[in-house]
């Protein structure tokens, strides 16, 4: 489970390191997906399994619809399988940096989500963060989850 929140620099090279506190729940050598968020301006990192899950949904998606067709595009094209190297670090290419507004030589916030890993640009992740959800809706969300 991914918990937490952690400040780390891009290097030069568009490495990243994944906090020690999140990689414990990796695993070593476990491969991995890096994909863009298909609704937030960030980057997500999803362990293997976490991923075959996701793709055993997808594939339920009718072939036969357009819009699920170029949903399926749209995420298998901004996804990539990736591994940390012996540093903890997770290399992220300029296409993906460039989605999520990250920018070598800065830092990115490493956020745990319970079953992956997030990452976002400072700026970007305090606007978000900035936005209160409603107390109402907060509620609704907590009784449809039952927590």
């Amino acid at each position: 489970m991914f918990l937490g929140r952690e400040s780390k620099r891009v290097d030069e090279k568009g490495r990243l390191a994944i906090p020690a506190k999140m990689r414990e729940f990796l695993g070593p050598g476990v491969q991995m997906v890096l994909s863009q968020s298909p609704v937030d301006p960030c980057l997500q990192v999803i362990p293997m399994e976490q991923w075959q899950e996701r793709v055993n949904k997808l594939r339920q998606l009718r072939n036969a619809d357009r819009d699920e067709r170029q949903f399926l595009r749209d995420l298998s094209s901004r996804t990539e399988l990736c591994s940390l190297d012996r540093q903890g670090r997770v290399l992220i290419p300029a296409a993906m940096r460039q989605h999520a507004n990250i920018q070598v030589e800065t830092e990115a916030v490493v956020l745990g989500c319970i079953d992956i890993i997030e990452i976002w640009d400072m700026e970007t992740i305090a606007a978000e963060e900035a936005r209160k959800i409603d107390p109402d809706r907060m509620s609704e969300i907590q009784t449809h989850i039952d927590l």
